[in-house]
């Protein structure tokens, strides 16, 4: 049974995740293909991290947590991923309340981020799998924006 998914509620211009689910493929699941009832009987491993890194061990990584939206209207966050030469794959998964798990499109951005928009209907839940494949350790980090936040800083870091 999987442990409870850490939750960001989507109500500030920037958050940094600090607090996610962690698991990591053994060498079976590794040769499947991974379907909504493998992720729910993953062992995770609860990490909370004061600084927000994700600790990426050699392999192939999932990281979880949950995009809360509390408003009466739908909202559009970007997730964003910092980048590290080592990451031989990185992948983003949205599952709904209805279990519609959906890849969504991630993109590399000129300050060498991964990036993705990700729309939150009203007064609903998305969870969010993240896979982040590596032959080393290594740490990256995630941050939460809205929309219009990530603009901004995308237009200042340029």
């Amino acid at each position: 049974m999987k442990a409870e998914s850490p939750t960001y509620i989507i109500d500030q211009d920037k958050q940094l995740v600090v607090h996610y689910l962690h698991h990591l493929l053994n060498e079976s699941e590794q040769k499947t293909t991974i379907k909504v009832r493998d992720l729910l009987n993953f062992k995770w491993k609860d990490v909370s991290l004061t600084n927000g890194d994700l600790l990426i061990m050699p392999g192939k990584n999932w990281f979880t947590f949950n995009l809360v939206n509390q408003q009466a209207f739908s909202q559009q966050v970007v997730i964003d991923i910092a980048n590290q030469v080592r990451m031989s794959k990185v992948e983003l998964f949205t599952l709904d309340i209805h279990n519609n798990l959906v890849q969504q499109a991630m993109h590399l951005q000129r300050s060498n981020n991964r990036s993705a928009k990700i729309t939150v209907s009203a007064m609903s839940q998305l969870t969010l799998y993240v896979t982040i494949e590596s032959a080393s350790q290594l740490r990256s980090s995630v941050n939460i924006y809205s929309a219009n936040e990530y603009i901004k800083a995308e237009h200042t870091s340029v």
